[in-house]
């Protein structure tokens, strides 16, 4: 079960990983575009404050989503040294980045909770 944990983790941290950084690549195209076209009477103002809004709140949530992908993925590879702490990782991070990440996190989340769950269930060597 160790393997397959660590393996759902570093998976989900990956996945994780990447998501993110397509979110706040979007993010700030969407910040950038919006501040291209502000001033030039072009847009309604409270339009042009919305999608800056969305902008910075797709960064905000991009980098919320990468920060606790990579603790998911640091957690992913402890798991053969101390398995209970990477759980307990894998697990705070696929919770909090559902929390933070809303639902760009899904799949990265579903596999670090059950990543975390497996590695947690697993027996150490020690105790075996």
């Amino acid at each position: 079960m160790k393997k397959a944990g660590m393996v759902l983790g570093i998976i989900g941290g990956i996945l994780g990983i990447v998501i993110a950084i397509f979110a706040i690549g979007a993010g700030s195209v969407v910040d950038m575009a919006t501040r291209a076209v502000t001033g030039n009477g072009e847009l309604p103002e409270e339009f042009e404050e919305v999608a800056q809004a969305v902008g910075r709140i797709a960064i905000g949530t991009g980098i919320g989503g990468l920060i606790f992908s990579i603790v998911g993925l640091v957690g992913a590879t402890m798991v053969n040294k101390n398995s209970k702490i990477a759980g307990i990782l894998m697990l705070v991070a696929g919770i909090l980045g559902f929390i933070f990440f809303l639902g760009g996190f899904i799949v990265p989340g579903i596999l670090l909770l059950v990543g975390g769950a497996l590695a947690i269930a697993a027996k150490d060597e020690a105790q075996a």
